[in-house]
């Protein structure tokens, strides 16, 4: 004797209106040689549930109805050889094999059709597992390299025994000094010489004041003269009064380079008048004035020229670049410039980038190349920041402002070009070329080819590059009970039968 186990689907309810499905194992007696048929087999499964509903303590209000078998592997499996299995398909009535031969040929032949049909929909979708839209925004590109504070000039300050004889220093190294403080004093070999050399200066530096006042009026009168005809310029002469718009702007702009010409040739005039008064008042010992802002940093006790050394107070960051930063890093760049000793920011511009390398060539070390930061804070801001104090300079080497951003990993390259994957509003997969700009920590700026809020594939593969329908993941927060009731009946049938056969 031995037992032959079945593993069945049953359908609780009326066919039609089912419940739910449980899987019943339905345990039978015989021997080998009797295999009970189907009949035999539904008959006990049906003899079993009531038993079990019965022990439960109710009576189903429906009928139990045995859908049907659906796993023969798992049929075979109880059976000792591959003969017992075409047995018990012997017994079943010829129309239920003839039923489920028909299921099994309809069921591949759709298959088949469904993958070889040459403009069918479903083989030809894609999957896209990931992506996302395209964004608006603004970018920065930002090298960060340490540097040290550094005076912005130094200011050498010589003596000339054709002056007169030297007497004393005024100084000492540490003072810092303004324009107009002493530094040395010196006996003249004639008071005279020195105040016709005084005079001649202030007599040049006038003149040439009177010729930039004099250059200043002429372009305020043509100034005038274009805002006149552009008062009288006729509405429809668009590109005459676009024209004279243009040289309005352009003769403003040169009237302010002019006066602020003036305004430096009178400080420089002003000096020479302050020598003179000295000079004036001197009987016998003279004093060499500063001409700028700083701090004596050496003296020459030998008067070997320069006898004084002015340093301007920190207002300048030095750093070092490698070959591949040099490409980056350009003359009138932005910078953003930490001190933490001092808890302050600052700002700038990249003052100057050294092409020739600070160390000596060499094939077995790497260069190094210089560039300076000039700070824009006022001298009086950075007065706590002295040479040699540890900085973090932050270079922007790039930015690109309200572009279209895309994430890098959705753009690919091919000979040489960039392309995106478009998930298109008709349903489909879309190559299209872009151009792509600035890059920076996995986003990048497409320059051209994409507008902002399309979204794209992230990671783009072979089979997406055919304009293909494509099939995303089910978001499950994205369902509402209310989007199946907008769809049409072919509607749910056609995602139905491409959610079953695209995976």
């Amino acid at each position: 004797m031995g037992n032959l186990s079945f593993i069945l689907p049953v359908f609780i309810g009326h066919p039609g209106s089912v419940r739910h499905i449980q899987w019943t194992d339905c345990a039978l007696s015989g021997s080998h040689n009797t295999i009970p048929s189907l009949d035999h087999i539904c008959s006990n499964l049906l003899d079993q549930e009531a038993d079990r509903q019965e022990r439960m303590g109710h009576i189903p209000d429906c009928p139990v109805t045995p859908y049907r078998v659906l796993d023969l592997n798992s049929i075979g499996n109880t059976y000792q050889n591959g003969k017992d299995i075409l047995k018990v398909l012997s017994e079943m009535k010829s129309w239920q094999a003839g039923l489920l031969a028909a299921g099994v040929i309809a069921f591949t032949g759709a298959n088949t059709y469904l993958i070889t049909k040459e403009d069918s929909k479903i083989d030809k979708s894609v999957y896209i597992s990931e992506w996302q839209r395209a964004a608006q925004g603004d970018l920065k590109e930002i090298l960060s390299k340490p540097g040290v504070a550094i005076p912005q000039s130094e200011y050498p300050v010589y003596f000339s025994e054709e002056d007169g004889t030297f007497s004393k220093f005024l100084v000492k190294p540490g003072d810092k000094v303004t324009p107009g403080t002493p530094l040395y004093e010196y006996e003249p070999v004639n008071l005279d010489r020195d105040r016709n050399r005084i005079e001649s200066e202030i007599e040049q530096l006038t003149n040439q004041i009177d010729s930039v006042q004099n250059h200043i009026s002429s372009l305020n009168n043509y100034l005038s003269t274009l805002e006149a005809e552009q008062a009288y310029t006729s509405t429809d002469a668009e590109k005459e009064e676009k024209d004279l718009s243009v040289s309005i702007h352009d003769t403003e702009k040169e009237i302010l380079l002019q006066e602020l010409e003036a305004d430096l040739l009178e400080d420089e005039r002003d000096k020479y008048e302050e020598q003179l008064d000295y000079v004036n008042e001197q009987t016998g010992v003279m004093s060499y004035l500063s001409e700028t802002d700083g701090q004596i940093v050496s003296i020459s006790e030998d008067l070997d020229n320069p006898v004084l050394m002015i340093r301007s107070e920190a207002a300048a960051v030095k750093g070092k670049l490698d070959e591949k930063e040099l490409q980056k890093v350009v003359q009138g760049q932005e910078t953003a410039v930490e001190s933490g000793t001092l808890k302050k920011d600052f700002t700038g511009r990249v003052a100057s980038v050294q092409t020739m390398p600070e160390t000596p060539l060499s094939t077995e070390t790497q260069a190094s190349y210089p560039f300076t930061v000039e700070l824009d804070q006022a001298q009086e801001k950075l007065e706590n920041l002295h040479p040699g104090m540890q900085l973090n300079v932050e270079i922007t080497t790039g930015e690109a402002k309200d572009a279209v951003l895309a994430p890098s990993k959705s753009i690919m390259k091919q000979n040489e070009k960039e392309y995106v994957i478009v998930l298109n509003s008709k349903g489909k997969t879309e190559k299209r070329e872009v151009q792509e700009g600035l890059k920076v920590e996995g986003s990048s700026e497409v320059v051209s080819g994409l507008e902002q809020q399309e979204p794209l594939m992230l990671h783009p593969k072979p089979a997406a590059e055919i304009s293909r329908e494509f099939f995303t993941p089910f978001i499950m927060d994205k369902f509402y009970p209310g989007a199946l009731k907008d769809m049409t009946n072919r509607e749910k049938l056609k995602y139905f039968l491409l959610g079953m056969f695209n995976r």
